[in-house]
């Protein structure tokens, strides 16, 4: 090996450190979703988990702000006539289950984020105090594919 560490540490010295960091990472990583998990409120939305995989038209790499966290193209939106689904990157899905929410649960109104960005909240029904936020363009879309069934009120 022709780092440093490789001159310190001889070739059977390096398999368990390498190990050691490999098992540290994942770790680091599984308390870093598990965070993001509960900052977002998704396990509030669990009440909504997806029983079967999700059919329709399928909306990959987008983003959506739930709580304090901002999932930048890692989020998944399937459309059909019956609701909306949410699945996360398979990266993160770790405590991230995919959700299948009804229509007739979703409701949407414009509003801003940061007094500037405008943006569609959508609220859950039995998902009380949980807003997610969408950028108006890809609202519109999920909404126009699904066949309209829900309208996007002033705010």
């Amino acid at each position: 090996m022709s780092c440093m560490v490789g001159l310190l540490l001889s070739e059977a010295e390096m398999h368990p450190l390498l190990i050691a960091l490999i098992m540290v990472g994942g770790g680091l990583w599984f308390v870093f979703v598990f965070y993001v998990l509960y900052a977002a409120g998704w396990q509030r939305l669990m009440v909504y988990r997806a029983a079967a995989p999700l059919e329709g038209e399928i909306f990959p790499f987008r983003a959506g702000r739930l709580g304090s966290v901002r999932y930048s193209g890692c989020l998944t939106y399937t459309v059909n006539s019956d609701g909306l689904g949410l699945s996360v990157f398979f990266l993160f899905r770790p405590f991230h289950p995919p959700l299948f929410v009804p229509w007739q649960d979703i409701t949407a109104r414009q509003t801003k984020l940061y007094m500037f960005f405008p943006f569609v909240e959508l609220k859950f029904a039995q998902a009380k105090g949980i807003s997610f936020y969408v950028m108006p363009s890809l609202a519109d879309r999920l909404i126009a594919t699904a066949g309209d069934p829900i309208e996007i009120a002033p705010k």
